[in-house]
This record gives structure tokens, C-alpha cells and sequence, in this order.
């Protein structure tokens, strides 16, 4: 979610909060790759306890490893970033600790649910190992940096488009891009077996709903709702004011 110490980080799960993410699901609609954008946050149980975590993934294509569906993980590692500034030694442990407990939770889920995972940053995967004191190659399948350029190109995105297109025509070729149904078929599997499935059609309709290239009308909407909204309750106040005058 994000990327870097000065990239803008995503709030309230919201893609037009994100610059990177964006740029992400441009590429990939450019491309023609499906995907499904934040689906639902997925159980998993970390270090064998009983206690369930969740984790949410930014995207989920359409793409096919190995016969795993590859999920797009845009994290900004902003706890190490922080720790790399930090001269409180306690602050600076607390930061790492929850950066590494991320790693180990997006293996776990890679673990559990059988994807391809890979992770986007524009933080150096040198400085995540060596912050972390892990090799992230051991939580994920790859690892994809582009640098975050202060001053955007013309079109203005901070990131060079060719080099992510090059890493997703790469992923392509160990691959497959396979259709929207198969990609939705493929989750509710994985779901049924872990048996968190209600409601299969309402599932679907989660799913289907966040496909990429509807998510930023569905932002669009709540927008347009909130400022509706907005409007309505000024109005009532002004009208409130007038009678309280008048009276």
C-alpha cells in the first residue's frame, strides 16, 4: 500500500487515496490483466495458533503462476522507513518488529491460500533484508522495486511506466492471463476449503463489484453521496437559522 518515505499512503482502503496503487491499476487495465482490487480480508493463522488474523490484498489478477492466481501486494514500508529515521532504539525495534510481523503474515497467507505473491515498493529489497534481518524472498515469490521519482513525468505518475510493464510482460511469460470467471471461481474455491463461505452469490457480488475498472466509479459514487450529503445538512442548517430569526 504505497511505497516509500514520501509516497503518499493509502487511507481507508480507498484507491484514489493512493497514487501508487492507481498507477498500479492503470498498468493493469492497460495491459488487459483482470483483477480484483482489495476483495475481502482473507483468515489466516499465524505461527500455528488459533487466534485468526486477516489480510487484505491490494490486488488479485488475473494472472496465472504455476497455476497459482498472482496477487499484487503494493506496500509501502513506511514502519522501516520511520525506523531508518529513528534515534530511539526502543521506537526503532517497535517499528521493524511490526514490518517484520507484516512479512510473516503476507507468507503465511501465500502459505495458506496457494498464490503467486508479489511485492511492489519503491523501498530497495537490500534495505527491507537488511532492516529485517530476513531474506523477503523466503515470505514471497518476487519482488518488483521502482524507484519513486520527487518530480512526476508529464503525464504524472512519479513511477516509469515501461519498467513496470516490462516486469508484468516477464510474469506473463512464466503464465498465463486467464478470464474473470476463472479468476472468481479460483477464490471461492480457495474459500470453501478454508469454510468461510455463507453466501456464495453475495460472495460473488463482493467480488464482482471490485473488479479494477469499477472501483473508481464506485469511489466516484460515495463521493458524489457524501457530498449530497453535505449540501442537504447545510441546507437544513441555513433553513433552521432562518426560522430561529424569524421567530
Amino acid at each position: 500500500m504505497g511505497a516509500g518515505g514520501s509516497e503518499k499512503v493509502k487511507e481507508n482502503h480507498s484507491l484514489l487515496n493512493s497514487h501508487f496503487e492507481k498507477f498500479i491499476r492503470d498498468a493493469l487495465i492497460s495491459e488487459g490483466i483482470p483483477a480484483i482490487y482489495e476483495p475481502i480480508p482473507f483468515p489466516i493463522h499465524m505461527d500455528g495458533k488459533e487466534n485468526t488474523r486477516a489480510y487484505l490484498p491490494d490486488f488479485v489478477t488475473s494472472i496465472f503462476v504455476k497455476g497459482k492466481p498472482v496477487v499484487l501486494e503494493v506496500h509501502a514500508f513506511v514502519e522501516i522507513g520511520i525506523a531508518l529515521r529513528e534515534k530511539d532504539e526502543h521506537k526503532k525495534g517497535s517499528n521493524l518488529k511490526k514490518a517484520a510481523y507484516f512479512v510473516e503474515k503476507i507468507g503465511e497467507f501465500r502459505k495458506s491460500y496457494g498464490t503467486y505473491l508479489v511485492i511492489i515498493s519503491s523501498m530497495p529489497e537490500s534495505t527491507v533484508n537488511k532492516m529485517l534481518g530476513l531474506k523477503i524472498r523466503d515470505f514471497v515469490d518476487e519482488y518488483w522495486f521502482l524507484e519513486y521519482n520527487r518530480d512526476p513525468d508529464g503525464d504524472g505518475n512519479h513511477y516509469k511506466l515501461k519498467n513496470l510493464l516490462n516486469q508484468f510482460e516477464e510474469l506473463k511469460e512464466k503464465g498465463e492471463v486467464k478470464n474473470k470467471d476463472t479468476l472468481l471461481k479460483t477464490l471461492l474455491e480457495k474459500l470453501k476449503e478454508k469454510g468461510i463461505v455463507k453466501n456464495e452469490e453475495e460472495l460473488l457480488n463482493i467480488f464482482d463489484s471490485k473488479f479494477i475498472e469499477n472501483v473508481e466509479e464506485v469511489e466516484d459514487r460515495k463521493k458524489k453521496a457524501a457530498l449530497r450529503m453535505a449540501c442537504r445538512d447545510s441546507e437544513r442548517r441555513y433553513a433552521f437559522k432562518v426560522v430561529r430569526r424569524k421567530g
